[in-house]
C-alpha cells in the first residue's frame, strides 16, 4: 500500500484492520444507491428561473464546496492509501460527488447572465487555485472526522435549499433533495468507517475529532467572497453555528463519544473540549438570533449589491 507508507506505522495497521468493514459499508451504500445523472433531472427544454439572491448566494456556496474533488481525491489518497477497500470506496465516492458539481453547475448556469456566470467562474478558477488541504499531518483518524462533520454540514445546506426552492421552482427543489440524498449516505458511511477507528484506538480517535472540531473550515474558505456567502447562509437559516452545533452533538451521539471509558489524559481533556464548544456554538446561535437585520453586500450578482438578513 504504497500510499501509506508515509503514515505513522500504527495508523497504518489500523486502516488495514478495518479494511472489512469498509468493504461491507460499500456494499451497504451501493445496496442502497440509486443511481442518477444531473440531465436525468433537468427538464428537456427547461428555460432557467431568476432565483432570490439569498438562493443564488447559496447555490454558488454549496458549488464551490463541490468544486474541490481534484483535492479531496488527493486528500483520501494520501490518507487512506491507494489500493484494497478503502481505495475502492474512494473511486466510488469520487464518481458520485462529481456528479454534485455538474449537476449544481447546470442548473445555475441556466439561470445566471453571461456576467453572472463570469464572476462565478472566477471564483471556481481561485478556489482551485487556493487549493483545499488541511494540515492533517497524514493522519487518516483526523481525515475520516472531518469527512464525517463536512459530509452532513453540505447535506444540510442542501436540504436546506431544496426547501426554500419548493416555492420557487420544483426542478431545483428535486435537484438539491437528490444530491442531498447522496451527501446522507456519504456522510452514514464515514460514520461507520471512523467508528470502526475509534473501537481501534478510542483515545487517538477523539483528539483527532477534538483537532478537527476545532480548527473546522468548509472546503473553499480562501476564496474571496466566500465568507459574504456563508453569511448569507446563516442569515437566510441554510447552515451556521446552529447547525454545526447539531452536527457535533449528533455525530458524538452516533459514535458513543460520551460513553467511552478509559481514554488517556489528552482525550478526557479533548472530550471536555468538544462539551465546551458545544455550549459556545449554542451561545454564537442565540446572539446571530438577536441580531437585527442587515445589509450583507455580495458581488456576484448584477454587479455590486447587497441583501438584507
Amino acid at each position: 500500500m504504497e500510499a501509506t507508507m508515509n503514515l505513522h506505522p500504527q495508523h497504518a495497521e489500523a486502516l488495514r484492520d478495518i479494511n472489512p468493514d469498509v468493504a461491507n459499508i460499500i456494499r451497504i451504500h451501493e445496496s442502497q444507491k440509486p443511481e442518477w445523472f444531473p440531465t436525468e433531472l433537468i427538464p428537456e427544454n427547461w428555460k432557467g428561473t431568476k432565483l432570490p439572491p439569498e438562493l443564488a448566494a447559496g447555490l454558488t456556496l454549496n458549488l464551490l464546496t463541490e468544486d474541490g474533488l481534484p483535492y479531496f481525491l488527493s486528500l483520501l489518497v494520501t490518507h487512506l492509501g491507494d489500493e484494497g477497500p478503502l481505495f475502492e470506496w474512494n473511486k466510488l465516492w469520487t464518481s458520485e460527488e462529481k456528479l454534485h458539481g455538474t449537476a449544481i453547475q447546470l442548473y445555475l448556469y441556466e439561470c445566471l447572465g453571461r456576467e453572472e456566470r463570469i464572476r462565478v467562474e472566477r471564483m471556481e478558477k481561485q478556489y482551485l487555485r487556493v487549493g483545499f488541504w488541511p494540515d492533517w499531518s497524514r493522519d487518516p483518524f483526523k481525515l475520516l472526522a472531518y469527512v464525517v462533520l463536512q459530509e452532513r454540514a453540505t447535506q444540510f445546506s442542501h436540504a436546506a435549499i431544496a426547501r426554500k426552492a419548493a416555492s420557487v421552482d420544483p426542478v431545483l427543489r428535486t435537484l438539491m433533495s437528490k444530491i442531498a440524498g447522496d451527501e446522507s449516505r456519504h456522510h452514514d458511511a464515514y460514520v461507520s468507517m471512523f467508528g470502526a477507528l475509534l473501537k481501534r484506538d478510542p483515545s487517538h480517535a477523539v483528539t483527532a475529532l477534538h483537532s478537527v472540531i476545532k480548527y473546522f473550515k468548509m472546503p473553499g474558505a480562501g476564496v474571496d467572497g466566500f465568507q459574504a456567502l456563508s453569511q448569507i447562509q446563516e442569515r437566510s437559516g441554510m447552515f451556521g453555528a446552529k447547525e454545526f452545533r447539531y452536527i457535533i452533538v449528533e455525530a458524538c451521539d452516533k459514535l458513543g463519544i460520551w460513553e467511552l471509558t478509559g481514554l488517556s489524559g489528552d482525550a478526557e481533556k479533548a472530550r471536555e473540549d468538544i462539551q465546551k464548544t458545544i455550549k459556545l456554538l449554542e451561545r454564537v446561535d442565540e446572539r446571530n438570533q438577536r441580531q437585527a437585520k442587515k445589509e450583507i453586500p455580495i458581488t456576484f450578482l448584477d454587479g455590486n449589491i447587497s441583501i438584507l438578513l
